[in-house]
């Protein structure tokens, strides 16, 4: 009896790298965007480079929009706080927002 062997693409959910025109696609965001991560001075986008190709895992580009994640505009909602336009959150709800 033969045995078929399954070739797992590259491209496989969670664990493929994929190039910048691809994570385009997937993603919906405009390549230009994407470079824009990557060239970013402070928290940029990580990536493999080999020789001109730049590869992006899935899983670290969602784990890193997910570190991008706020809510609002934070200096805006900050200063709306130290105006008392709104409420000051409390110890245990800023830690898991984030924020002070």
């Amino acid at each position: 009896m033969a045995t078929s062997t399954i070739v797992l693409s590259p491209m496989a959910p969670r664990t493929g790298y994929l190039s910048q025109q691809q994570l385009a696609q997937h993603t919906g965001l405009c390549e230009r965007t994407i470079r824009t991560y990557i060239n970013r001075a402070d928290n940029p986008l990580p990536v493999y480079r080999m020789g001109r190709r730049v590869l992006i895992r899935l899983d670290e580009f969602e784990r890193w929009m997910e570190a991008q994640r706020t809510m609002g505009r934070p200096k805006s909602i900050e200063a709306a706080r130290e105006m008392g336009l709104l409420p000051r959150l409390d110890t245990k709800a800023a830690s898991m927002l984030g924020s002070a």
